[in-house]
């Protein structure tokens, strides 16, 4: 499930980076398993509770 899950997210990052090739797309610290709360970018919790 997980190589599906980053097959996904590789692919959702190289679909953004080609149809944005004048924005210079940071990626660093960004990996599938991160997600967006508040304008911060985090790993969520490990029970999977919302905080």
């Amino acid at each position: 499930m997980l190589n599906a899950t980053k097959a996904n997210f590789d692919n959702t990052v190289a679909k953004i980076k080609c149809l944005n090739p004048d924005v210079e797309l940071v990626t660093e610290y960004m990996n599938e398993m991160k997600e967006v709360k508040d304008d911060v970018l985090v790993s969520p919790s490990p029970d999977g509770d919302d905080v």
